[in-house]
């Protein structure tokens, strides 16, 4: 579900765990409610662009057409030291008042 607030359109692009070529978009805003229509996407993509409208609220439902490539990244975890147990630096302030 996507709220616009603003007088201006947007154009968005939704990132999904699927790949998809259909889905619906549901419409509400001061002239219409609830106004379905079809999306249709000429190639799979897991990235499908979507236009907003201005002062709407819309919902997205995508059909799912193929499982989306396992991500290649990779990551690990950092783990930080406490404020308390870092050592201090010495500021130029404190070393004009020595």
């Amino acid at each position: 579900m996507v709220i616009n607030s603003s007088s201006n359109s947007y154009n968005l692009k939704v990132d999904l765990p699927f790949y998809t070529t259909s889905g619906t978009k549901v419409l509400t805003n001061t002239s219409s409610n609830m106004l379905t229509t079809p999306i249709s996407l000429s190639t799979p993509t897991f990235r499908p662009g979507v236009d907003i409208a201005p002062s709407s609220v819309m919902t997205f439902v995508f059909n799912k057409s193929g499982d989306r490539p396992v991500s290649l990244m990779t990551g690990g975890n950092i783990h930080y030291n406490k404020i308390e147990t870092q050592t201090t630096a010495i500021l130029l302030s404190e070393l004009l008042l020595t």
